[in-house]
């Protein structure tokens, strides 16, 4: 078939509607509906109850998914008995009988509730109309401005909508995974699934794990789950920007101000690592507990309530498990925060110091057993990550920007504020904190990478010093604003002032969606999803470059171009192989052969252009190959082409198929 001009099958609506939906419900089951179920109240702080359940079932969805996946448990029918006992665990101790039934009959209503609200469409629609309908009232929300903080609201609305469209557009539009990276990060997620822990090398799998949950309960196509995981990270990065500084500060709009900074001018703060707001990487999935973890930990050390302690621990444990470095700068933002403990308030904060260290010892045992367990059964370090781990560059500072100077700015003046007002506070307002990470950061950022000569320092110094810089420059917003309380109209002139200047911003700087290299051709993407929903799993093989590999893995077969050319002979019956009289019964009956007409070129490093070229020789062996085929056999079936792609399908003979055509015709 020839490709026409307009919407993609993979950008139409009904087709993103269809496995959004797939996605969002399982997104909702796995860390919404499950947790509130799971885990008690932690505050009566709505956002700080999502966060802590937020995060201790993420820490129980990897430590699971370890013990699963190494035991080859790992299924949907295992996970759910497991989440069920957690769920009833209280009940299951001892107690009264009262008690046990109570809570058995509380369940039992939650199930049909869920039944006959849930999945009963027109009594959904009922249910929340009602509500809508009573919210919908513009009247009151402009009389509720001087009572309420719904303005701010609405405006935090609007800058996580629009931060939303910039980083989903890709992801629906485009279905090629973003970066390189993302071919690994597939692979991995359906190595979990299949159950085999670290087959190319131990790196941590806490991401990959996860997304083979979302795999599991919202049964799409892993692709689509990689597409949409990575702007759901970024998405949640931005919320908790925004949950961290506005809990520190006490002001939302400081909070709005953050996840604006980050959420919609973001380009001019990460230059070039900007596409990485798409990608499902490990990096920017641990990233998102940077801001949330900080801030328990601080909560900590201000209230004492080791439930806020249990809750930053968690947090910390899975940035361990997920991301090293990551792992590392929340350490780093601790040991930060113990030393203000200790220079400024060490008599109240002792015994809490010393819970912190030692819990702290606890999340780096737990995020190293994984890797100790491996390498005592003798399986060795994913190579590239370990190399690029120890790997030493030459390295100079870096050179100031405007957006630097006014983060500097924002810390000094918080410094100078939390020095100033300790005194009659006990050390309460989190100032020296804030301020006190934020240098810090500042330092690790100018001279980390030229001292150390490390190359992680040097390429992921911006992705560090980012974090920092937008939580003193939201924390200086609120500072600032402390000083004008006694201005009349204050609240409201301090949010009209953040929309006006998010609305100039936006005016001056064009919102457009962010968009990443790919490592192949989108078209050749889509046609992999049309195949892998057209046939049966296991019954067809996709010849084409290495990463369709990682594409096809689990769900059909791959074969590499080059090696194809090697072994069959086009001037044969298809597909023979050379030296051979009979098909080839090794392989799939359907084969689809992907002949790249323009060679993609994704990468401009010196060793993707080697590859490039011998892929550019491969096509030409293809076109001569293919032209000998048409001489002997006449035309071959093309299943799709367009300016850069086609697409030959070839059948072996299938003597069950051909019984069945001469049985039901067709």
């Amino acid at each position: 078939m020839k490709s026409e001009g307009g919407m993609t099958m993979y950008a139409s609506g009904a087709n993103q509607l269809y496995h959004l939906m797939h996605y969002a419900f399982a997104f909702w089951l796995l860390y919404s509906f499950f947790p509130r179920h799971m885990f008690a109240d932690h505050s009566e702080d709505a956002a700080e109850r999502f966060f802590a359940r937020y995060m201790w079932a993420i820490f129980l969805y990897i430590i699971v998914g370890y013990v699963l996946v190494a035991t080859k448990l790992f299924e949907v029918l295992a996970i759910i008995p497991l989440v069920l006992v957690f769920i009833y665990r209280r009940f299951l101790r001892r107690g009264a009988r009262e008690d046990r039934e109570e809570a058995a009959a509380g369940m039992a209503v939650i199930f049909y509730n869920t039944i006959e609200i849930g999945f009963r469409v027109r009594q959904f629609i009922d249910f929340y109309r009602y509500r809508l309908v009573g919210l919908w009232k513009p009247r009151a929300w402009v009389g509720s401005f001087r009572r309420s903080g719904v303005m701010a609201s609405l405006v935090l609305v609007v800058v996580l909508c629009l931060s939303a469209y910039i980083r989903f557009y890709e992801a629906m539009t485009n279905p090629a995974p973003s970066m390189s990276d993302a071919y690994v990060v597939l692979a991995w997620m359906k190595y979990n699934e299949l159950r085999m822990i670290f087959p190319t090398g131990i790196y941590p799998q806490g991401n990959h794990l996860l997304l083979a949950y979302l795999h599991k309960f919202s049964s799409i196509d892993a692709v689509y789950v990689l597409n949409y995981n990575g702007p759901m990270n970024a998405m949640m990065t931005i919320v908790g920007m925004y949950f961290a500084v506005s809990r520190f500060s006490g002001n939302c709009v400081a909070g709005i101000v953050s996840a604006a900074l980050f959420g919609l001018f973001g380009y001019m703060l990460l230059g070039g690592e900007w596409e990485r707001q798409i990608a499902a990487n490990s990096q920017e999935f641990a990233g998102l507990f940077i801001f949330p973890v900080i801030y328990f930990y601080y909560k900590y050390l201000r209230d004492g309530k080791k439930e806020d302690l249990w809750v930053a621990t968690v947090g910390c444990t899975i940035t361990g498990l997920v991301h090293t470095l990551i792992f590392a700068y929340i350490g780093f933002g601790m040991c930060t925060f113990i030393g203000v403990s200790m220079l400024f308030n060490f008599k109240a904060h002792r015994r809490r110091i010393y819970f912190v260290v030692l819990f702290g010892i606890a999340a780096i045992v737990i995020s190293s057993s994984p890797i100790v367990i491996a390498r005592w059964f003798g399986i060795e370090y994913y190579g590239s990550s370990s190399d690029y781990l120890v790997s030493q560059v030459r390295a100079a500072v870096p050179e100031l920007k405007v957006k630097d100077y006014l983060a500097l700015a924002g810390m000094g003046m918080t410094l100078i504020v939390g020095l100033l007002s300790r005194k009659g506070r006990s050390g309460e307002t989190p100032d020296l904190y804030i301020a006190a990470l934020g240098i810090a950061s500042f330092l690790l950022y100018y001279f980390g990478a030229s001292l150390t000569n490390s190359e992680v320092l040097l390429t992921r110094r911006d992705n560090l010093w980012v974090f920092s810089l937008i939580l003193s420059l939201g924390y200086a917003w609120a500072v600032i604003w402390r000083f004008l309380e006694r201005v009349p109209l204050k609240g409201k002139l301090e949010l009209a002032l953040c929309a006006t200047l998010i609305g100039m911003g936006l005016y001056h700087g064009a919102l457009k969606p962010i968009s990443s290299y790919n490592m192949e051709w989108p078209s050749g993407v889509e046609q992999y999803l049309k195949i892998s929903s057209s046939y049966p799993p296991k019954t067809w093989l996709i010849v084409s470059q290495d990463e369709g590999y990682d594409l096809v893995f689990d769900k059909g077969y791959h074969m590499h171009l080059g090696d194809f050319l090697d072994l069959y002979n086009p001037t044969e019956p298809p597909l023979i192989r050379k030296g051979e009289a009979l098909p080839d019964k090794s392989i799939a009956k359907e084969v689809f052969v992907y002949h790249e007409k323009r060679v993609f070129r994704g990468l401009k490093d010196e060793k993707m252009q080697i590859i490039y070229q011998q892929r550019e020789i491969d096509n030409q062996r293809f076109e001569q190959w293919i032209a000998l085929f048409k001489q002997v056999h006449g035309d071959a079936d093309v299943y799709y082409e367009d300016d850069n792609l086609a697409i030959y399908h070839f059948q072996l003979p299938d003597p069950d198929r051909d019984k069945n055509t001469r049985i039901w015709g067709g």
